[in-house]
């Protein structure tokens, strides 16, 4: 069976140039963008990007009258996962990240923070301020205390079954 990740908000396809850096690099590097929805976007560099990592994004084609992801001219983003594509002739790896705030000025001094939902109670809440769990659901903190305070048993189970989507 396969799991299908539940999306609050749609995926849009797109192929544009992007240049990336991390947190522990000195320059950029150029990768392509395949897709971005509000809360996160999939690129394609050629090195592998550490899940957690820091990532700052720059459209170079930034087009302020865009719908697309290029209406903003950079982005601080999170890398969630990284993961080999197995293409001999094309080496790369394909890299999910969550968007934490963007900008139209390269300084970033107008950037704006991105409210992602708890899974939940679908509360909006800035990106650092939410709490990963061991499966991948990210919630707000008073979520995550009243998880923890269930015991562990099939209740807890079938929530967490409940919210990552994965229910018979």
């Amino acid at each position: 069976m396969i799991a299908h990740a539940k999306r609050l908000f749609p995926r849009h396809g797109c192929r544009l140039p992007i240049h990336y850096r991390t947190t522990e690099a000195d320059g950029y590097s150029d990768a392509v963008l395949y897709n971005c929805s509000r809360t996160g976007m999939y690129f394609e560099p050629r090195a592998i990007v550490m899940p957690e990592e820091g990532v700052h994004i720059i459209m170079p084609t930034y087009s302020p009258s865009s719908d697309g992801p290029d209406r903003y001219c950079s982005y601080r983003a999170r890398t969630v996962w990284c993961r080999s594509i197995p293409d001999e002739t094309d080496p790369r790896y394909g890299c999910g990240a969550r968007l934490l705030e963007c900008s139209c000025r390269l300084d970033g001094m107008d950037a704006e923070v991105i409210c992602h939902t708890c899974d939940m109670c679908s509360v909006a809440i800035p990106c650092q301020n939410l709490r990963k769990t061991e499966e991948f659901l990210y919630l707000c903190p008073s979520c995550e205390r009243h998880l923890e305070a269930i015991p562990e048993g099939q209740l807890k189970r079938s929530i967490k079954r409940v919210l990552m989507g994965n229910v018979l």
